[in-house]
């Protein structure tokens, strides 16, 4: 059943005006009069609804909500320094498909993109539309929050005043993800991914000074869109979180 999300407040019994691109959803997928979709607005739970039409408008009638969020309880927070366009959107794209709350990039010493003010503001209003498609694909209905651009600094001390549990990857490290203790499920775990050519060693020294624990991933160095997708996979894995 096809999935739209609606930046809207919902409730049983509403006829709501589709906007565009929920509309064009509709019409690519040839929906006719009275089939069934489900719609969402990021804030938890689902509602079933019928499709309908007028003139070139399209139509949903809400009928019933679904309580279920399909998000995990341990709230993982992906910060990953950054990275050209194609290759973000895939790192956002994967890590709502695995279930990770917030999505934090941050600006690297050996970062290679630089994006000024205008070019940031466009880039996080993409990147939010990526994890909302993410959201229709995957059946999540908490859109993950994504931060603003921010100083690694930043990152490091929002997480150290939030109590998270703190980990950063880091090229060369011993300590693998199944030696990690079990956090409570419903806590908070960072996981911050450095970018091509791993973190400065004035970054690892600030990390460490936040309390962040060092992990590694095996012999292997694997690209920085991969590292983060794997490191939640595998924790996931581990403690046993699905």
């Amino acid at each position: 059943m096809a999935r739209l999300y609606l930046d809207a407040p919902l409730a049983v019994g509403q006829t709501l005006l589709l906007p565009d691109d929920a509309a064009r959803h509709v019409q690519a997928l040839r929906l006719r009069e009275g089939d069934p979709v489900v719609l969402f607005n990021g804030t938890g739970g689902e509602y079933t609804a019928t499709v309908s039409f007028s003139g070139r408008k399209v139509l949903a009638s809400t009928q019933s909500f679904l309580a279920d969020d399909r998000t995990p309880a341990h709230r993982f927070i992906l910060a990953q320094a950054l990275l050209s366009a194609d290759k973000m959107d895939w790192v956002i794209q994967k890590a709502t498909e695995l279930g990770v709350a917030e999505i934090a990039p941050f600006a690297a010493a050996r970062s290679t993109i630089k994006l000024d003010d205008a070019r940031a503001e466009k880039r996080l209003a993409h990147w939010t539309g990526v994890a909302r498609a993410a959201c229709e694909q995957c059946g999540m209905n908490r859109v993950p929050v994504v931060h603003p651009i921010a100083p690694l600094a930043t990152v490091a001390r929002r997480a150290h005043d939030k109590g998270m549990n703190r980990l950063a990857l880091a090229i060369g490290t011993q300590r693998a993800p199944h030696e990690l203790p079990a956090p409570a499920a419903d806590s908070a775990t960072i996981i911050v991914i450095g970018p091509e050519g791993d973190f400065s060693a004035d970054e690892l020294t600030l990390l460490d000074h936040h309390g962040f624990a060092r992990l590694g991933l095996g012999p292997r160095v694997l690209r920085t869109e991969t590292a983060g997708i794997v490191t939640v996979s595998m924790l996931t894995a581990v403690w046993r979180l699905v």
